[in-house]
């Protein structure tokens, strides 16, 4: 049990890193309702490995690399609901978030991510938003676009192959510079 100094330190990193965890959890799921729960799910194992954390060190890098985890468990137990994105497009996801040591590129990636929306065409561009943004699930987007379920999902899985390709080419050219 944590000591009352302890508990203290806890809610306040909780509370000051709680957008970015939320953020990292997010853009790995793409689903508010499962960020939300695999957040709940961060937050119980940080509670209970509160006391190996090292009071002064980068508090949301070790509560990303965490939620890393956690997020990868869940995707494995999901696996065989179908997704509309590719195992090869999550594998080749989490290996480019996997392979970057330092979490402080999200802020980056961010970027370079709305950039490559903003490159995409008009009918793409509002899908994502109306994908995203408004939360739609892709049956309510496939009768609003009066198409098949399949057809959207092969439809989000090129844009969302396009736009990793692009934030791939965008983070290269930024760290040549």
């Amino acid at each position: 049990m944590l000591n009352h100094d302890s508990q203290n330190d806890f809610v306040t990193l909780l509370g000051r890193h709680q957008s970015q965890v939320m953020g990292y959890i997010y853009s790995l799921v793409h689903n508010i309702s499962d960020t939300e729960d695999l957040y709940q799910q961060t937050c119980v194992v940080l509670w209970q490995k509160f006391g190996e954390y090292r009071l002064g060190s980068d508090f949301g890098r070790w509560a990303c690399a965490i939620a890393h985890y956690i997020v990868a468990n869940h995707l494995r137990q999901q696996r065989t609901r179908s997704r509309c994105y590719s195992d090869e497009f999550l594998n080749e996801y989490l290996q480019w978030r996997n392979d970057r040591e330092d979490l402080e590129l999200t802020e980056t990636y961010n970027q370079a991510l709305n950039e490559c929306i903003d490159l995409l065409g008009k009918s793409d561009r509002q899908f994502i938003e109306e994908r995203y943004c408004s939360g739609k699930t892709i049956k309510e987007l496939a009768k609003q676009y009066e198409r098949s379920a399949q057809s959207l999902c092969n439809s989000l899985g090129r844009i969302r192959n396009a736009l990793l390709k692009c934030i791939e080419r965008k983070l290269v050219s930024e760290e040549r510079s």
